[in-house]
């Protein structure tokens, strides 16, 4: 699951930063709760739009944002692998997450920031510095091109899952 209210708490802490042409998209499933948390920072400027899709339409059109994108925020409470991590850092983007499960191991140090679970402070600390601070973000952006350059690519991946099918059954 992801701390939707940590990131309507965390934008709220930091509107002056968030610039008005900000876009942010929201899981249709829980676009009532973002919105109701986001309300604040929304409201007051209308250029900030939140996005709601589809998972259908979202995949298609994610491509186009992560390359729009400056940042990648996903304060998740647990990730299996950290997928939408691993696309984002293929775009070079600089992260910031939590340290929960695979992250860690999905999001070096130099790629982006990660911070405790449900620590709305901290995730607010991150948003600050990474969207007042040009050289860090494109430091963070530097790391996760070279992070990218690691990950596995889909045919490697799935030979590894092969391997240990194969060494299950």
């Amino acid at each position: 699951g992801f701390g939707l209210p940590v990131i309507g708490t965390s934008v709220s802490a930091v509107p002056e930063t968030v610039p008005p042409e900000a876009g942010i998209l929201v899981p249709p499933e829980n676009a009532g709760a973002l919105a109701a948390a986001l309300r604040r920072v929304l409201s007051d400027e209308p250029a900030r739009r939140a996005y709601a899709e589809g998972a259908r339409r979202a995949a298609a059109r994610l491509p186009t944002w992560n390359e729009a994108a400056d940042v990648f925020v996903l304060p998740s409470r647990f990730e299996g692998y950290g997928m939408a991590f691993a696309e984002a850092i293929g775009f070079g983007l600089p992260v910031i997450g939590t340290a929960v499960s695979a992250v860690p191991e999905t999001v070096p140090p130099e790629a982006g920031i990660l911070v405790p679970p449900e620590n709305a402070g901290a995730l607010a600390a991150a948003l600050r510095r990474l969207l007042s601070d040009e050289p860090a973000r494109r430091a963070y952006a530097e790391g996760a091109r070279r992070a990218a350059a690691r990950l596995p690519t889909w045919n490697e991946a799935a030979d590894v899952f092969i391997q240990v099918i194969k060494g299950v059954a």
